[in-house]
């Protein structure tokens, strides 16, 4: 006999949560309703009884008591009224064949994340603060590179919390990408409109065709408003 699946779940600190969909493009989560068994099922009642060919045939891998069992909270983490679980290993339950394996609806996981610890901060993540905050101050930004994805938030609210403290203008942080965000204050950059040109000009890369008069190949300088976490090591 074929292996029927169960509920689209995914384990989270120990407690099965429902992939489901509200009508639109995110995947949500649905906690375990409390007490156990007062909740919703993980599909639409009329889904499972329809004789329609195509539901029965998408249903076919699924154990239909299992999808049937009222053990879901009615609405989403994110507080949103979920319509149905989104399929997952058995392939789509619906007729618009989506599957899912992950929740992409970014409160729900802002939910999941207030529900583990804090993590650690890094020993050198005062350090890397103090000279980001200074770059800003300096020049209205600064990048900062390879940042431990532990250390991501840690660092956006310590450089903030150090500008906060040194200057009354609004400052903004971003991630740009895995391990590196962007603190730009738009005052401060305005405000050094003239050295940031000059400061431009200068970073120029050089190629390597072009030699210095020793004839020594030269290579372009890294630009002074980026850091690289992995430089600042306390020993």
């Amino acid at each position: 006999m074929s292996k029927l699946f169960g509920a689209n779940t995914i384990d989270i600190g120990g407690t099965p949560m429902l992939l489901t969909v509200t009508g639109g493009s995110a995947v949500h989560l649905a906690a375990p309703a409390q007490p156990p068994g007062s909740g919703r099922m993980a599909v639409l009642e009329h889904y499972l009884r329809s004789k329609d060919p195509d539901r029965v045939q998408l249903l076919a891998v699924y154990d239909r008591r299992a999808l049937a069992e009222p053990r879901w909270s009615a609405t989403t983490l994110c507080g949103r009224e979920w319509s149905m679980m989104i399929g997952g290993d058995g392939g789509s339950v619906s007729l618009f064949r989506e599957t899912a394996f992950a929740p992409t609806c970014r409160r729900c996981l802002a939910v999941v994340d207030r529900q583990f610890p804090k993590p650690a901060a890094d020993d050198r993540l005062a350090l890397v603060a103090r000279l980001a905050a200074d770059k800003v101050l300096e020049g209205g930004h600064v990048e900062v590179h390879n940042v431990p994805a532990d250390q991501v938030a840690l660092l956006r609210g310590a450089v903030k919390k150090l500008l906060r403290a040194a200057t009354s203008h609004s400052v903004v942080t971003h991630v740009l990408q895995a391990g590196q965000i962007i603190v730009v204050c738009d005052a401060i950059y305005d405000q050094k409109s003239h050295d940031r040109i000059a400061e431009a000009i200068a970073s120029l890369p050089i190629f390597k065709s072009e030699s210095d008069s020793q004839g020594l190949t030269r290579t372009p300088a890294e630009p002074d408003w980026v850091l690289d976490w992995r430089q600042w090591g306390v020993f």
